[in-house]
């Protein structure tokens, strides 16, 4: 993803106006030429053309669930957790992405002699189920 990074303040919430781009925490003014110059990869791709910077992260996003997959059919719970947490991360409604985060965490935790750590562990996958209903539509 690439962000305008503000070389002043190092703010990221750049907004597009009359023709400039101004960093709404400190104030300062860009021109397009220099905005080019500030964007810095992060994973995505930016769009600098409408009134307001906004980023697309679906390429990154694709790439952390196939790796998540790819994870979740070897058992690799470690691995299953952190890339689907990537995906939470982007896209914080994705089911997928909420259940298998949490079950991962739960199926490292299986291995822990640490009981009060296993069932706090539980416990998270527990609170994913409703959060999963909260944003399940059929």
């Amino acid at each position: 993803m690439k962000q305008i990074v503000c070389e002043v303040c190092g703010s990221n919430d750049l907004v597009k106006e009359d023709g400039c781009f101004i960093c709404q925490y400190c104030g300062a003014k860009y021109s397009p030429e220099e905005a080019k110059r500030l964007i810095v990869e992060v994973n995505g791709k930016v769009d600098v053309s409408g009134s307001k910077v906004t980023v697309d992260n679906t390429s990154f996003v694709e790439r952390s669930l196939e790796n998540a997959r790819r994870a979740k059919a070897k058992e690799d719970w470690e691995e299953c957790e952190k890339y689907y947490n990537m995906v939470e991360q982007y896209e914080p409604t994705n089911i997928e992405a909420i259940f298998y985060s949490s079950y991962g965490k739960a199926r490292m935790a299986l291995v822990d002699s640490d009981r009060f750590k296993r069932e706090q562990k539980i416990k998270v996958l527990k609170n994913s189920i409703s959060v999963i209903d909260d944003n399940y539509d059929n």
